[in-house]
């Protein structure tokens, strides 16, 4: 058995300091020294106390000396030299309360009961794989000149760092210090840690020279993981692949400034830094930014898995704002958001309901909170129900700002030039009919399926004319599409893309009155004729055809019709009706008996010559109506949801 060798009183090198002597003094009975109230500015005998014996204590003393079996607790001294505690295992609490401590702790793959640093200062702490029972405290005035590793730490109770002030000015000293080089990308590295309890940073002030002031990328916090009451920093706050057991919350009136720039910087600046990176974090409750919390710089949850809700409200941005693929088992509320918000994307976001003031800023007429980002995405954004619906073409103007998006395609070889294209995705409209229509309202529902296919043809035609070849091919390929625009624009004329079916009815009825009228003025000139061979053989109408014009209206001329129509074959034939003409032409599958009985006159004027022909495209109106009315009821065409 290997016997590990334990320091002795005696191998100390010089004489005790007073404050030594008051420390070995207090270690036989409360284990509690006080040497002032506050943290000492100056240096002197009855305040300073070397690190060595701290040492000492903390290792179990010898047996001329042993320590009070809880802690070592010490306030308001003076600490010199290094406090090297890496792999010492021991059942004590380490406290420093309100002391000056030259150099940085080492606690690498140390075992302690506790830590608690509160109201210190030191230049740096270095505790990777730190392993405790209790808390780790650093908070209450406690302050660090260098950084902070407790990256794979694993500690049994809460970390808090409340009213702490993280700050350093030379990442380059600080580098020379770092055993582990990841732990030099940030003020604060708890990464990989496990944390059984809460993880505060409320107060906090930390300045970082690096790209992030809190790196905890891949730990696992047990409770509530909360940044508020003022907290401030410059720097990213990384939490991406985090477990949270509990909230994550950014409140009352904290601020987060990406890559160390100022509130002076260009708006284009700010989405190319992040302030928030939660990219994959996991929260078995509520997330929540909101009460005055402001973001200078992008704020990517993307990915995430929110057991609760996800409360956006009373915040300010500016930068970008990312929720692609992220879950929200309960509420999502976007709600009072101010500041300006360059790309909002919200693709593949699923949320349970919706809740945001677009009703509210609508009825007030305000700006909503949708409306500070310049550019939406709303691909795949689905989302159970609304709190509030609001006005719906308001709504349906807020899903076409984050349905169209712009695709740069690569340049082909049939290209000379580069095209952009203005991309639109109809899920979105999709999504918000099928909503509308669960809820009942099914005319609002088939508003927006219409706007959707009409975006849509409207982005296909674009694409066409976009992705022409620039060679003899490109004059055909321009008549095919614009035909398919033509065809889709009369579609939708007539059939509102199977979503306004009653637009048909008035088309109809515009051909019908039309052709009527039409037919009509054509009788009043005698240019209409019976059709039954019995009545043209007859003698009266014979006599009629000799004694009136001959060919067309002349003056001092009557019209053989007119002339026939006072013969008594003339009362027992079917009397013409327009209306009923243009009825039984238009409907095939309608006969009235008018279309039998009566033609236009191709050789008795130019109202009985166009006459002739343009029955024929009425029927041919009637044939396609009904055709195409039969597809878009069963389905066939046009509506398919």
């Amino acid at each position: 058995m290997t016997t590990i060798y334990t320091p002795r009183l005696t191998d100390l090198s010089r004489e005790f300091t007073i404050a030594e002597r008051e420390l070995l003094t207090c270690s036989k009975t409360t284990g509690e020294l006080i040497l002032s109230d506050s943290r000492p500015d100056l240096q002197s005998s009855s305040n300073t106390i070397r690190a060595e014996l701290i040492r000492y204590l903390l290792l179990g003393g010898c047996s001329k000396l042993r320590p009070h079996p809880k802690q070592v607790q010490i306030t308001g001294a003076w600490i010199t030299g290094e406090l090297d505690l890496i792999l010492i295992q021991t059942s004590l609490a380490l406290q420093l309360f309100k002391c000056n401590i030259e150099k940085p702790i080492k606690l690498f793959d140390a075992r302690i009961f506790g830590l608690d640093l509160s109201g210190s200062m030191i230049p740096a702490l270095y505790a990777h794989r730190l392993h405790t029972v209790g808390p780790v405290h650093l908070r209450n005035g406690f302050q660090c000149n260098g950084i902070v590793d407790l990256s794979r730490a694993n500690i049994g109770e809460k970390l808090d760092c409340s009213k702490s002030k993280f700050l350093l000015g030379d990442k380059q000293n600080c580098r020379a210090h770092v055993f582990n080089d990841d732990a030099a990308n940030a003020l604060l590295d708890i990464s990989d840690s496990n944390i059984k309890g809460c993880v505060h940073f409320n107060g906090a002030i930390m300045k970082s020279p690096f790209e992030n002031s809190v790196y905890a990328n891949g730990a696992t916090i047990g409770n509530d993981f909360t940044f508020s009451r003022r907290f401030f920093s410059i720097g990213t706050v990384d939490i991406t692949g985090a477990t949270i057991r509990g909230q994550l919350s950014f409140s009352n009136k904290s601020t987060i400034i990406a890559a160390n720039k100022d509130k002076k910087s260009k708006f284009n600046a700010w989405e190319k830094f992040i302030a928030l990176r939660a990219d994959g974090v996991q929260v078995d409750l509520d997330v929540l930014i909101r009460n005055r919390f402001t973001c200078f710089g992008s704020l990517d949850l993307s990915n995430a898995r929110i057991g609760g809700q996800l409360c956006c409200e009373g915040c300010r941005i500016v930068g970008s704002v990312s929720f692609q693929q992220t879950r929200v088992d309960r509420t999502f509320f976007w709600r009072n958001i101010v500041g300006r918000i360059n790309i909002f994307d919200l693709r593949s976001l699923r949320v349970l309901v919706l809740d945001d003031d677009f009703a509210h800023a609508a009825f007030n007429n305000k700006r909503s909170s949708w409306d500070i980002a310049e550019k939406s995405l709303f691909t795949n954004f689905s989302y159970s129900s609304l709190k509030i619906l609001g006005d719906i073409r308001g709504r349906l103007k807020w899903l076409e700002r984050g349905s169209f998006y712009s695709l740069s395609h690569a340049q082909p070889q049939s290209r000379k030039l580069r095209s952009d294209v203005k991309v639109f995705d109809g899920q979105p409209y999709t999504h918000f009919a099928q909503l509308l229509e669960a809820s009942g309202n099914g005319r609002a529902a088939a508003l927006a399926r219409y706007l959707r296919e009409e975006y849509t043809s409207a982005y296909q035609y674009s694409h066409r004319k976009a992705t022409m070849p620039l060679d003899w091919r490109r004059s055909i390929a321009f008549v095919q599409a614009l035909s398919l625009r033509l065809l889709d624009r009369l579609f939708c004329i007539l059939f509102g893309y199977g979503h306004k079916p009653f637009r048909i009815i008035i088309f109809s009825g515009a051909v019908v009155l039309l052709s009527s009228f039409y037919f009509m003025e054509t009788y009043s000139r005698g240019e209409m004729a019976p059709s039954s061979s019995v009545v043209l053989t007859s003698l009266e109408w014979q006599s009629a055809s000799l004694a009136g014009c001959p060919i067309a209206q002349e003056f001092n001329c009557d019209m053989p019709l007119r002339l026939w129509e006072n013969s008594t074959t003339y009362k027992d034939y079917e009397t013409f009706s327009a209306i009923g003409y243009g009825l039984d032409l238009f409907l095939p599958i309608l006969d009235l008996g008018q279309e039998r009985a009566w033609s236009p006159s191709p050789g008795r004027g130019l109202f009985g010559k166009i006459g002739f022909y343009l029955r024929w495209i009425v029927q041919v109106c009637g044939w396609i109506v009904v055709i195409v009315s039969a597809a878009v009821v069963t389905g066939l065409i046009g509506r398919r949801d």
